[in-house]
Formats: C-alpha cells, sequence, structure tokens
C-alpha cells in the first residue's frame, strides 16, 4: 500500500507505511530518520512530507529456491533405496510474516508436508531401483506474505542412487 498521492498526509500515514517494511519500527519518527529519508527518496534532509506523496514502503518478493543437500541411499533393504533431498527458499522485500506452500510438480516421491511451513522442505524418496539409477522431481514453494502478494519458485531436483 502507499501513501496517498495528494491531500494531507500525517507523519502517522508515514509511520503506518514504513511499518509495512519493519513491523518493529518505533512509533518515535521524524522527517529526519533515514527510513522517513529513504522513503522519499531522499539522501539527507532537508525535506517535506509533500516528498512522500505516493510512497511505498513494500519491496516486492523476490527469492531463488535451491537444492541444499541430499543424503543417498540412507538406509537400503535390498533394492529399496531411500533418498533425502532439502530446498531451501531464500526471500527477499514482501511484508512478514509470510506463509509457504510446497508441491510436487512432477516426479517420483513425495515432499514431506510436515516442514511446508518454512523456508526449508525435506523431499523424502522411497524407491526400487539399482546403483546408477536417477530419478527427477520438480518441486514448487508458493510464498505469500502478509499483504497477499506472491512469489512462486521451482527447482528441478535429480538424485542418482550410489
Amino acid at each position: 500500500m502507499a501513501l496517498q498521492g495528494s491531500g494531507t498526509i500525517s507523519l502517522t500515514n508515514v509511520l503506518n507505511e514504513l511499518r509495512i517494511a519493519n513491523p518493529n519500527r518505533s512509533s518515535v519518527i521524524s522527517l529526519g530518520d533515514a527510513d522517513v529519508l529513504a522513503l522519499a527518496g531522499k539522501g539527507s534532509p532537508p525535506i517535506s512530507l509533500s516528498n512522500l506523496y505516493g510512497r511505498s514502503a513494500y519491496t516486492p518478493m523476490s527469492g531463488t529456491l535451491s537444492n541444499v543437500y541430499m543424503t543417498g541411499m540412507a538406509g537400503n533393504t535390498g533394492a529399496m533405496y531411500n533418498e533425502t533431498e532439502s530446498l531451501t527458499i531464500s526471500l527477499s522485500g514482501g511484508a512478514a510474516p509470510y506463509t509457504f506452500a510446497w508441491s510436487k510438480v512432477s516426479g517420483s516421491g513425495s515432499v514431506d508436508a510436515v516442514n511446508s511451513a518454512s523456508t526449508v522442505v525435506r523431499m523424502p524418496v522411497q524407491r526400487f531401483g539399482t546403483a546408477g539409477d536417477a530419478s527427477t522431481q520438480v518441486v514448487q514453494c508458493v510464498v505469500t506474505d502478509a499483504k497477499g502478494n506472491t512469489l512462486t519458485r521451482q527447482c528441478t531436483v535429480t538424485m542418482t542412487l550410489n
């Protein structure tokens, strides 16, 4: 949400806008505060409330989804292999708190729903095969921020049985 484009702006309006990006922001505010100057697009004073027309403290979300580690053949019984892949989404921007919805788009294995509320998901795979067999999964994470904005990222993971 942005500050209004015309009319009267109060420091309370500015404070509420700044709290979109920093919910714990102190209620003590002045036009010379670093975050107020940044919101106004100014490097230093002087500024006036009119410099804040239409400004928004909200930064759109961006992020990457990456494969963090894999344990292969964590335990095998005969030709049954157990593997775990751990994926992490790194975020910037948006408005906290965030929710995370993980899902498998394609491939074998399943996404562990126990970890679906965090930035990390573990994807256990149990399957039959022999050493050298590979499987590929596409995993997706949809992040929703406190303002209802979403960011979707996918990661392709290939696991080779050891």
